[in-house]
């Protein structure tokens, strides 16, 4: 999580910085990808047996995890890599200025479009606060 928190940081930023260059950027948020992937099976055991054994007070709260993981997008839905690459299709095919800056693709319906709308108003005051509301803007 951490990772992808950093990553996201780096793009909001680098979207400000190459704004001022008539660069637009989008920021495109895949969830849990489970079409086609072990991911969540093999995400979360060491490889190192030493390790596993230090760890292994918290197998059942990993069992639990993978329980929940399984719940995650309901019956019938599938959370495919395809159509992350779809919606990237669609975002590129748009015209200038009407790409939006953030899109998530998400089939667990998590919510983190809602969460990530709030926090991307949250920030786009503080920068305008800070006196620096034209990086928001695509310079032409």
């Amino acid at each position: 999580m951490a990772s992808k928190a950093a990553f996201d940081a780096l793009a909001v930023v680098t979207s400000y910085e190459v704004s001022q260059f008539g660069i637009e950027t989008s920021i495109v948020m895949p969830g849990a990808i489970t079409q086609g992937t072990r991911h969540f099976a093999n995400a979360s055991k060491a490889t190192d047996e030493r390790v596993s054994a230090q760890y292994a007070v918290l197998d059942p709260l990993v069992e639990r995890t993978h329980e929940a993981h399984e719940q995650l997008v309901a019956p019938g839905t599938t959370a495919d890599p395809h159509d992350v690459a779809e919606e990237i299709r669609r975002i590129l095919a748009l015209p200038v200025g009407d790409k939006p800056f953030r899109s998530v693709v998400d089939a667990a319906h998590a919510g983190v479009d809602h969460v990530m709308a709030f926090s991307d108003l949250t920030r786009e005051a503080f920068v305008r606060r800070l006196g620096f509301g034209e990086t928001l803007e695509l310079k032409p």
